[in-house]
């Protein structure tokens, strides 16, 4: 009964290769021989890190083995490439990510010593990562570390003592064997997750009457005519072409589409949707995602392009195109039914159809990571690497600081005017917006501005930015305020380097570093002193005020006045995260499933009256004034927070090159622009945003 590894001692031992045992080992002639190798957990990491399983397995058993085969890791202390094919430590990856993991003893069968993550404690995980790190230097006690899996239930058929038959459901594993004569399967069955025929499991019979041709695999021609770099080039433009599309469609839908299309415009988007997720799933971009892998392995930037492609597959191959249709629809009906709730400042105008988004946010979650917390999943889609358990220490320790910070400067400026200055010349106020957006350096031969019930940026291609306002009720300072925090949304999506035009690194790494560069302009720019001073005289000339009209030092005291608000967007930058937090804690319930659309809009005003003070008189005040909901964004609301907290260590970091209240007060936003294109925009998706 030997493996691989006694053959290797025993050669090490003689001093010479053993020749004949080789050949037997080769040829799987010993008496378990390689099967041994298969004991030791081990060998799935060899399978599952692409600097091995690349270099020992052609493109086509790469793909097998991302398709099927589990991220593996012997755990010890150490850097290794993580699941989501970045470069993490990977003692504080299983740390903080116990929800999608499993620890099990490297060489051992039956399912003994697997320990389940979301079914264990915190402090449990964590004795036991210890306990393997102690032993990581001993080959036949180390443990490893595994992504978990949702596995499918099926009802079995159960024969009773007393000859009764009745169904029941069991965890089920398959597996396949194709041979000449047909299809060979087997199939384990266990009531427990851990599906092992020693753990209260068994055999399950499965018959095929007929070889089954859907399931041959025809090879397919690895010749292609423009070579295969360009094939997936070419595939990823299309990819993003999609993407522009939906995005032009959608920005139409905020800004354009008449109430009566909005049906038509669901459809619209679930057909592109749908084409969309055909694409990314099929068999032959799978194949030739290896092949390009293979082809260039030492290319940095095709393989961090692979990986993220990778990725963007695994969750489409998760997701069943009906499930995608059917909410592409729910989304579109569910913004409609939010702008008629607007308009009538009646929630009940949303509450059927946001129910519905939410039953399907949570149906996606589950199909994409069945075993994690379906917020987590969530979180994940714009934060990637981002969980509950990493956000709410941060939540806690931003909150315990910027309570006695809200105390001080209430008192501070209590005595300061609050009161926006109302502009009844629209055209003007778009004027200034503009020139503002121009002076940051936002390009109008490359984006425009628009307006819309809730402002916001969309990037509907390569060269075509599109940002929007509100289209009334808001005053002076707090539309320059919107525009620069649109703005810094509207650089970012700008500021791409031209050679990455229609590759997926023209990207943002996530949404929290994208809301970073929004907060930087609208809080270490817009509600500095020196941007307002600089701002009030071009100002006072396009509205045809006087500067006795428009002060400086008003607009400055309106910037940064503290007191609780009832509108998130025009929130000062203190009580802005109380706002945030009101929203992550209400949206965690919906998920959970703790709170009822019914129950909604109460449980919004008890949160405001107990975080913020204050209590919404109206719908469009408080439950309706966001549009994220509606829209299926749930899991974006921390990233507002997360892209703050991102804007202040780059000012900090800037701060240390140059001068910037200076440089604000001359109007010269050039310098911080290059240092942000250089630093943030042009690596594009190169790094995560952590890096």
């Amino acid at each position: 009964d030997y493996d691989t590894r006694d053959l290797i001692a025993a050669e090490e031992e003689l001093g010479k290769r053993l020749d004949g045992m080789r050949t037997l080992f080769k040829h799987n002639r010993v008496v378990s021989s390689m099967v041994g190798d298969f004991d030791h957990k081990s060998c799935w990491e060899i399978l599952t890190d692409p600097a091995l399983a690349e270099s020992y397995f052609t493109a086509e058993e790469c793909r097998v083995f991302r398709r099927h085969i589990l991220w593996t890791r012997v755990l010890r202390d150490r850097r290794t490439t993580l699941p989501h094919n970045t470069e993490g430590d990977l003692l504080e990856f299983a740390r903080t990510h116990r929800e999608q993991l499993i620890i099990k003893p490297n060489r051992s069968y039956g399912g003994d010593g697997v320990t389940i993550g979301p079914a264990t404690s915190q402090a449990d995980w964590e004795h036991l990562i210890n306990e393997a790190v102690a032993n990581q230097g001993d080959p036949d006690l180390n443990w490893v570390v595994q992504s978990i899996t949702r596995l499918p239930v099926a009802e079995f058929p159960i024969v009773g003592k007393d000859g009764r038959i009745f169904n029941e459901p069991f965890y089920a594993v398959m597996g396949f064997a194709p041979t000449d004569s047909g299809l060979g399967i087997m199939c384990r069955v266990s009531q427990k997750q851990v599906v092992n025929v020693a753990q209260h499991g068994g055999m399950a019979a499965v018959l095929v009457s007929h070889a089954p041709h859907e399931l041959k695999a025809p090879k397919r021609s690895l010749n292609r005519v423009d070579g295969a770099v360009k094939s997936l080039r070419n595939q990823i433009a299309d990819i993003l072409h999609f993407d522009n599309a939906i995005a032009v469609l959608e920005w139409d839908e905020e800004t354009l589409l008449p109430h009566g299309s909005r049906e038509e415009r669901g459809e619209q988007l679930a057909a592109l949707e749908s084409a969309r997720h055909s694409l990314l799933t099929a068999d032959s971009l799978g194949d030739l995602i290896e092949e390009v892998s293979q082809e260039i392995p030492d290319h940095q930037d095709w393989q961090r392009e692979i990986a993220l492609l990778r990725d963007m597959r695994t969750s489409e191959l998760a997701l069943p195109s009906d499930l995608i249709r059917a909410a592409a629809n729910a989304r579109s009906k569910s913004a409609g039914a939010w702008e008629l709730a607007r308009e009538s400042n009646d929630f009940r105008l949303l509450a059927d159809a946001l129910a519905e988004t939410i039953k399907l946010v949570k149906e996606s979650a589950q199909a994409l990571d069945a075993p994690t917390d379906p917020y987590d999943v969530l979180l994940d889609e714009y934060e990637p690497g981002m969980t509950r358990a990493r956000l709410d220490p941060v939540f806690e320790d931003l909150k315990s600081r910027l309570l006695p910070c809200l105390d001080k400067a209430r008192s501070k400026t209590s005595d300061w005017n609050a009161d926006d200055i109302t502009i009844e010349n629209a055209a003007a106020l778009s004027k200034l917006c503009k020139d503002t957006l121009k002076a940051i350096g936002f390009s109008f031969t490359r984006g425009h501005l628009g307006t819309a019930t809730h402002p916001g940026t969309s990037a509907v291609g390569f060269d075509d930015v599109r940002l929007a306002l509100r289209t009334s009720g808001d005053g002076l300072v707090t539309s320059i305020l919107t525009a620069l925090h649109e703005g810094g949304h509207g650089l970012y999506d700008q500021g791409y380097a031209r050679k990455d035009r229609i590759s997926l690194l023209a990207r943002a790494p996530s949404m929290g570093l994208h809301e970073s560069q929004a907060r930087l302009w609208e809080n270490h720019v817009g509600r500095s002193a020196a941007f307002w001073r600089q701002f009030t005289p071009n100002a006072a000339k396009t509205l045809g005020l006087s500067t006795t009209q428009l002060s400086a030092d008003k607009l400055f005291q309106r910037a940064n006045k503290v007191q609780p608000t009832l509108i998130r967007a025009s929130a000062d930058e203190i009580t802005y995260h109380l706002h945030i937090l009101l929203r992550y804690e209400l949206e965690l319930a919906l998920v959970s499933g703790d709170l009822q659309i019914n129950d909604l809009k109460g449980a919004w005003n008890d949160k405001s009256k107990a975080l913020l003070g204050i209590t919404p008189t109206t719908d469009n005040d408080g439950i309706l004034q966001d549009g994220h909901w509606a829209a299926g964004m749930f899991g974006y609301f921390p990233t507002y927070t997360i892209g703050s907290l991102y804007a202040a260590q780059l000012a900090n970091a800037y701060a240390l090159k140059r001068d910037l209240d200076k440089e604000i007060a001359s109007g010269e936003f050039a310098a911080l622009l290059t240092w942000l294109r250089t630093s943030i925009h042009q690596p594009g998706d190169r790094k995560t945003a952590d890096e």
